[in-house]
């Protein structure tokens, strides 16, 4: 026991040193043979802090996952910390939120990861606004102020954001921080962006990009995305938007941007009124406050369906993959819904994107269960195998591929339709559509015409709407005939 007391005083004075490669061989000892650690929350600390991830969260799970006692709020943030770097943030961001903020705030670094990772852009700003005032280096706040800012524009308040990178852009200039005022000019764009001030957009995005473009910073995609984005917006050439728009794809494949390739389709989509990619991008995307922004720009008729088209050149018979039954153009008993070769299809579709890592098909696929850090990676693989030999020898062309660093994918090597299993589109741009009328009418009696005019939506679009609020209570209908006029019920 005093020898390990003796361990970790010397550890954290290696580590500040910047040795910390020793401390980690001494603790692949210890995980080696198999010791008994007196103090496992002391431990998983160190361990954490040299990235040593798993270790940490296979010494916290006992004591975090106990059925007998309950775990100090200690050993739930550590392991929580654990957990978000070895990408479960579905649990961490559960564990985070259980503890006070006189314990978490140790972690805020890691809990706002967890937040940005799940779009949680409202509770990031809170837990900012916290660390931003308790933060004592110069460079260390001025980094919290720009996630900040980062937290302000993901939550649509612009006028905070504004505020702070105005604060920002003056730090950086008098303190010659380049990469900080090159980020905070790229923010500034986005605000414009979102304003639907695509100039003054397009300027700031301008000046970002010739700020990185000569760096070693990888963000310089970023501003080249958002660049390129600002162009489409304000009807450049098509031939040479998209092109420049594939260009920005292939940097995104090359560094492993997913979020990249969501934008560049989701923004290419709208400005081109792509329907088929459009869907593509909202049913595959898992994110809900994603989704929501996504609508906000979509200026169409929501799409009829749920289906989604994979591969370039589908038909009327191309192949339909209906994630609820898992069969295959309504006959072909593909999956047998329920069972885990179902549970995984529909887990491996929900995101085009980005692969889904272990822990995240683990959370979909085993309800009810807490992801063990030393046995549930096993039962996944298992399970993927199982899944392989279901689908891979099929028609169907789909193949589950690995991303070894990442996570999985399934893929599709011949066209195919699929059906997804929600069918909230609709109902969400219903919701769009009543802010819309709520913020034009207010509490004027209007026509179901001026109603079409002003949404911008065909007669049968508009009829339909009418009748969903009516009937749903948000709209009283006021006299009949063509006299008929609607109200918003206050």
């Amino acid at each position: 026991m005093e020898d390990q007391k003796r361990f970790l005083r010397m550890a954290h004075s290696l580590i500040i040193q910047g040795r910390g490669e020793s401390v980690k061989d001494k603790l692949k000892v210890l995980q080696k043979q198999g010791t008994t650690i007196d103090d496992p929350v002391a431990m998983a600390n160190l361990a954490r802090r040299v990235g040593m991830y798993h270790f940490a969260a296979s010494m916290l799970y006992p004591i975090v996952r106990s059925e007998t006692s309950e775990a100090s709020e200690k050993a739930k943030a550590e392991y929580a910390a654990a957990l978000s770097r070895i990408g479960n943030y579905k649990e961490a961001e559960e564990l985070f939120s259980s503890i006070s903020n006189s314990i978490v705030k140790d972690y805020s670094s890691e809990y706002v990861d967890v937040l940005f990772k799940s779009w949680n852009n409202k509770k990031a700003s809170e837990l900012l606004e916290l660390s931003v005032e308790a933060i004592e280096d110069p460079y260390r706040k001025v980094v919290a102020m720009l996630n900040l800012a980062s937290a302000y524009i993901g939550n649509q308040d612009f006028k905070k954001a504004e505020g702070l990178l105005e604060e920002l852009d003056e730090i950086s200039l008098i303190n010659n921080y380049g990469l900080i005022m090159a980020n905070t000019r790229e923010m500034m764009g986005q605000i414009q962006f979102y304003s639907q001030k695509y100039g003054k957009a397009h300027q700031y995005f301008k000046e970002a990009e010739e700020m990185l473009k000569n760096s070693n910073s990888r963000t310089w995609i970023f501003a080249k995305k958002w660049l390129v984005i600002a162009r489409f917006a304000l009807g450049k050439p098509l031939n040479e938007t998209t092109a420049e728009m594939n260009e920005v794809r292939t940097l995104a494949r090359q560094f492993n941007h997913w979020e990249t390739l969501r934008d560049c389709d989701l923004y290419q989509a709208i400005f081109t009124k792509d329907r088929d990619l459009f869907q593509r991008v909202y049913y595959s995307t898992p994110h809900e406050a994603y989704r929501q922004r996504a609508l906000q720009f979509w200026t169409e008729e929501p799409p009829a369906d749920t289906i989604v088209h994979f591969g370039k050149k589908t038909s009327k018979d191309t192949p339909l993959l209906d994630l609820e039954t898992g069969m295959i153009n309504g006959k072909i008993d593909f999956i047998k819904p329920g069972e885990m070769a179902h549970k995984l299809t529909v887990s491996l579709f929900k995101d085009f994107y980005s692969p889904i890592s272990v822990y995240e098909i683990f959370q979909d696929c085993y309800e009810g269960e807490y992801f063990h850090p030393e046995t549930s990676k096993d039962r996944v693989y298992k399970s993927i195998r199982k899944l392989k030999n279901i689908i891979e020898p099929t028609d169907y062309g789909l193949e589950v591929t690995n991303n070894k660093a990442f996570g999985y994918r399934l893929r599709t090597r011949k066209p195919l339709k699929v059906k997804y299993i929600e069918s909230g589109l609709a109902v969400d741009k219903s919701n769009h559509h009543l802010a819309l009328i709520r913020d034009h009418f207010n509490t004027i009696p209007f026509t179901r015409k001026e109603l079409q005019n002003h949404l911008k939506v065909s007669d049968r679009s508009a009829n339909r709407l009418i009748t969903d609020l009516v009937d749903s209570g948000e709209l009283q209908k006021i006299g009949s005939g063509p006299k008929t006029s609607y109200k918003l019920v206050s």
